[in-house]
């Protein structure tokens, strides 16, 4: 996972996901959780997307889809893996 600084300041930015999303739905809820979290700044708070730069956004895009994508490919595994002991 990348991760990015605050346009403003530049300090390390964190990812704030819903933790209920991931107790609920597993690794699947965790990465689709992160996926769509936000970005918060230590002093600044919430940071919109539209305060990076236009090729860090597109990093962010990228890493946002990796992370669809996976959760994706990881649920359809288990689903295969459950139909094949069954």
């Amino acid at each position: 996972m990348a991760t990015y600084s605050c346009p403003t300041c530049g300090s390390a930015l964190t990812r704030q996901s819903n933790s209920a999303a991931g107790a609920t739905g597993g690794l699947v809820g965790v990465m689709l959780s992160v996926a769509f979290a936000s970005y918060h700044c230590t002093q600044h708070g919430k940071i919109d997307r539209s305060q990076f730069p236009s090729e860090v956004r597109t990093k962010m895009m990228i890493n946002t889809l990796a992370l669809i994508f996976g959760a994706i490919v990881l649920l359809i595994a288990v689903i295969a893996f459950i139909v094949a002991i069954n």
